[in-house]
């Protein structure tokens, strides 16, 4: 699949004037309580974020033109990328509209409106639109959205209390989805399995190869792993959620989701913070909540 998620692969924006990005602006606003997709609109919200595109980076290679840019035109701007997440957050419903949006090029800018956003000035809209694709489309594309870096763009912000949850649930839905990016039925042709299998069982015991599907019984690290444990994100729902005796427990949940996802032997805690989090989710568990049960069902392993 070519991946038209990478910034080389979109066509440069044109020049855009401020009544242009004024009218753009007003038909967003429009369009803002659209609850199904189609290739028009698609094509609309792709062509309006191109726009802003101009504005917000017309700065890296023409300087007349950022003389000329005004803030109103980068207000419009913003605006605009509001706007165009909010509609594709509510007509993004099925794997085929996460598959219309890659046709049109809308999540192609979309995940270029992401990387050229500050870690300060993302926005719940984009975060929530970000978890949508990421929970209706399917592991070609979510897997698409991580090999770009737009999944890895809301990991600096996950300490934020009002993204933390929405980013985990993200997380979480494109690493279990990573698991499927390499067929495992590929790794051993079934006639070499069969074979093997043949000659094993006429030789003695003592002579036996190792059949080759017994490395398919072995827990294999989840391909996403390595990257989050580098990138601290591992460290940090250890000791900054999870350990947090007043933390939210609806977000811990999501953390351990996460947790078991990438760990194909369930989650694994470490030993020194291990007793005191179980100790303090068992509390919560005596007062009924659910969120407490649903945590400690990932260590009921």
């Amino acid at each position: 699949m070519d991946n038209k998620l990478l910034k080389a692969s979109l066509p440069p924006p044109k020049q855009v004037s401020l009544e242009q990005i004024t009218k753009t602006k007003d038909a967003m606003k429009s369009l803002k309580d659209k609850d199904e997709s189609s290739k028009d609109l698609y094509d609309t919200l792709t062509a309006a974020l191109r726009e802003t595109r101009y504005i917000q980076t017309c700065s890296d290679s023409d300087s007349d033109s950022e003389r000329s840019m005004t803030e109103d035109m980068k207000n419009l701007a913003k605006e605009t990328c509001e706007y165009v997440c909010i509609i594709t957050y509510h007509t993004i419903k099925k794997a085929e509209d996460v598959e219309l949006g890659y046709s049109t090029e809308l999540l192609g800018e979309l995940s270029e409106l992401m990387d050229r956003t500050g870690v300060e000035q993302i926005s719940r809209e984009m975060v929530l639109t970000i978890k949508r694709i990421s929970e209706k489309g399917t592991k070609q594309y979510t897997n698409a959205l991580f090999e770009v870096g737009t999944i890895q763009k809301l990991i600096p912000i996950i300490k934020n209390k009002e993204f933390k949850h929405i980013i985990l649930g993200s997380l979480a839905n494109v690493s279990r989805k990573g698991w499927c990016q390499s067929d495992i039925w590929n790794l051993v042709p079934l006639s070499t399995s069969c074979q093997s299998s043949s000659s094993s069982s006429s030789s003695s015991s003592s002579s036996q190869a190792p059949n080759p599907l017994q490395s398919l019984l072995l827990p294999n690290p989840h391909p996403y792993l390595a990257y989050l444990e580098k990138d601290g994100i591992i460290k940090c729902i250890n000791d900054d959620l999870l350990s947090d005796k007043d933390g939210n427990l609806q977000w811990k949940r999501s953390g351990f989701e996460l947790l078991n996802v990438l760990n194909p032997e369930g989650v694994k805690l470490p030993i020194d913070i291990q007793g005191q989090i179980i100790a303090d989710l068992c509390k919560f568990a005596n007062c009924e909540d659910r969120y407490a049960y649903g945590c400690l069902a990932y260590l009921a392993v």
